[in-house]
């Protein structure tokens, strides 16, 4: 009943926004061609391009790593994928070689035609860089222009099987949703991806890297919505159906900011 529930609502979500995804395209378009973009508001006269370049990339970086380091700590089921959610200016897309070498394919999603021009780049170039044919590199990731609401209502349309996601992965996606429908987007990975049905053997895992209120009291999103740990959790535990556990987390500083990195599956109790 809860995932036929949330399919419906979804679904129903995903009809309404069909009429400003172009609109949402071309917000996302305008602000990932911004030099100045995921700077802090509060802080965009005192920074330069070159220094927002420097610091994305080193931020991107660490996400990245944690990437790699939630998919090295993984025991990857044959034919899986790696579902790489918002590659935005792709400062964290270096994970293809890891993704590759552990047997997981990554399906790209983003709802910017830019951000999918940068990830085919990104992935064609580092493609060419582990020693893939072209033949072969397109069986290894695939990117597609889809808002992540109508991704999860109509797979179909991009191919994209949920029962092969292994890994569900997220930077600075959660927060940008309205929260009504971060909510429910929340809880259908849960079901999809942690819940007792589709994941019996505590395989699965969702890696959220986002800055949350914890951390960062007293700051206020302009464009983003601050959630907190706790309230992120209980969505997708609502979800799931069953207990959940974050299984390792890491922190680092971003500007005037704390970025938060964590890696979710099924609790073992």
């Amino acid at each position: 009943m809860l995932k036929t529930g949330l399919a419906h609502e979804i679904g129903h979500i995903c009809t309404l926004d069909q009429f400003i995804e172009r609109q949402l395209q071309r917000i996302w378009d305008e602000r990932l061609r911004d030099p100045l973009a995921f700077v802090p508001h509060d802080l965009r006269e005192k920074v330069t391009p070159a220094e927002a370049e420097r610091n994305n990339i080193e931020c991107g970086g660490r996400a990245a790593d944690y990437l790699k380091g939630t998919i090295r700590r993984t025991q990857v089921i044959r034919g899986s994928v790696l579902a790489y959610v918002g590659p935005g200016k792709c400062h964290d897309s270096q994970i293809l070689a890891a993704a590759v070498d552990a047997g997981l394919k990554v399906h790209c999603l983003d709802v910017s035609r830019y951000a999918c021009e940068l990830a085919e780049e990104s992935f064609r170039a580092q493609s060419v860089k582990i020693g893939l044919s072209p033949e072969v590199a397109r069986t290894k990731y695939k990117v597609d222009r889809s808002e992540i609401q109508g991704a999860l209502a109509e797979t179909g349309k991009i191919g994209l099987d949920l029962d092969t996601v292994q890994i569900w992965y997220f930077s600075r996606v959660i927060g940008c949703l309205r929260p009504d429908s971060a909510k429910l987007v929340l809880r259908f990975l849960g079901w999809v991806s942690l819940s007792s049905i589709v994941d019996p053997d505590r395989k699965k895992s969702i890696v959220i890297i986002n800055t949350l209120r914890d951390h960062n009291q007293g700051l206020q999103g302009c464009t983003t919505t601050l959630w907190r740990k706790k309230e992120m959790l209980f969505e997708l535990e609502e979800g799931a159906g069953r207990p959940i556990m974050v299984s390792r987390e890491e922190r680092w500083p971003y500007y005037n900011q704390t970025v938060l990195a964590m890696t979710i599956k099924a609790s073992q109790y």
